[in-house]
Parts: C-alpha cells; sequence; structure tokens
C-alpha cells in the first residue's frame, strides 16, 4: 500500500513537473507566488543593496518608454519608476509578467497608477513591435526560465528596444544557494557569468559593465543597443 502510494505521488509530481516545464513555469508562479516570494525582497536587507547597484545607472529621463520584464508584485517596478521621474514627464512604463496573480498584487501595491501599464506577457514571445523601449529591465526575471529559455528572453529584450537604449540585466549565477525550490519545481540553470555575457552580445547588446551582486550570488549587467 505505502509503495503504491509512493508511486502514484511520484507519478502525480513528475506530470506536475512536466506540465510547469511546458508552460514556461507559470503554473509555478501562479500558484506559489504571492505565497513565498513578494514579501522577500522587502525583508532582506541585501534585496535593498542590490537595489542601490541597480538605480545608482538609472538616469531620470522622464519621457521614457520603460519595460520592467518579469515584473512579479511590482516593486523593482515602482523604484525604477520614481527614479526615472517618469511621473513628471510624457513617460510611460509597461509592467509584464505571465502571472495574473502577481500582476493583480503588483496593480494593487502600486494604487492602480496611470503611467503604468500592467500586461500578462510571457517575455520569450512579447507582442510589442520592434524598437519601441528606451530602457529595458530584467531584474531577477527570466533568470527563472526554466530549460535555459532565459536565452531567448534576452533576445526579446533587445529587439523591442530601440537603438542606442539599454538593457539592465540581474541574473541569478550557477553554483549559488539561491533557489533551490526553482531548479528542483520547474528545472531552472542559472548561467555563469561568461555564459550570460555572451547571451547578451549575441543578442546584439554592447556590455557596458558588469559586476557582482548579492554576496556574488548573481550578476548585474549594464547593456546597450548599438545606435
Amino acid at each position: 500500500m505505502l509503495l503504491a502510494r509512493d508511486e502514484a505521488l511520484s507519478n502525480q509530481s513528475s506530470k506536475e513537473l512536466k506540465n510547469v516545464e511546458e508552460d514556461g513555469g507559470r503554473s509555478f508562479w501562479n500558484r506559489d507566488y504571492l505565497k513565498r516570494f513578494h514579501k522577500m525582497a522587502s525583508r532582506l536587507e541585501r534585496f535593498k543593496k542590490v537595489n542601490l547597484q541597480i538605480l545608482i545607472r538609472v538616469p531620470q529621463d522622464e519621457n521614457a518608454k520603460v519595460l520592467d520584464m518579469c515584473c512579479g508584485s511590482g516593486r523593482n517596478t515602482q523604484l525604477v519608476f520614481d527614479k526615472m521621474n517618469l511621473e513628471n514627464g510624457n513617460g510611460r512604463m509597461w509592467a509584464v509578467d505571465f502571472s495574473p496573480q502577481a500582476l493583480m498584487l503588483a496593480n494593487q501595491l502600486l494604487g492602480n497608477p496611470e503611467r503604468i501599464l500592467f500586461k500578462d506577457e510571457d517575455v520569450r514571445q512579447m507582442c510589442f513591435a520592434d524598437n519601441v523601449f528606451n530602457y529595458v529591465f530584467d531584474i531577477w526575471g527570466s533568470t527563472h526560465i526554466p530549460n535555459q529559455e532565459w536565452k531567448t528572453a534576452i533576445k526579446e529584450a533587445f529587439r523591442v528596444l530601440k537603438p542606442g537604449g539599454y538593457v539592465y540585466f540581474l541574473y541569478w549565477l550557477q553554483g549559488s544557494n539561491f533557489g533551490k525550490c526553482f531548479r528542483s519545481q520547474i528545472n531552472v540553470v542559472y548561467p555563469k557569468s561568461q555564459e550570460l555575457l555572451e547571451a547578451i552580445k549575441n543578442s546584439g547588446g554592447n556590455v557596458l559593465d558588469a559586476e557582482k551582486a548579492f554576496s556574488n550570488m548573481c550578476l548585474l549587467v549594464w547593456s546597450k543597443k548599438p545606435d
């Protein structure tokens, strides 16, 4: 009886993993995001220090069109929106995620802002036309796409970016202790530093600077699309 039960649980787990991988992790995030992750970044000081590393490179550009990929609960969305001073210009921000629950939470936490548009999008294949945005942010987002399909998301980031525009990447690196639940449930494989940099270059980006973050477990990359 116990053997049969264990086998049934194993089959169920394998089926769930297959389903999650097929939808790029969407069902995992819909199921677990609100329960597990949205409060983490606000609670830990190390997350705040990483935010400072990112924001110090972000200019005030109140008329820019900005994309936040894999926005989650909107924490980084709000920080970038404020730093760029979009409220006081003609700029606008699009925040995309493929978890409807995360998008609802973000909209609620940010107070249904007029200049931030939340959209349900898969960053591996977004609906936006080519050369739309002045800035793109991928902060701890695409790094969690299963089966190394974060490479596809990087290509999409540069596709929708205007020539001369900037992309800010923050990725967990291979060997970090973070994300055991991702690796076990949705087959996340974090890149090595050089692998990430090569993917950016192969997608048409120029790496302007790169530095380790979060106790060397992450790589922050500032990149540009050639004019």
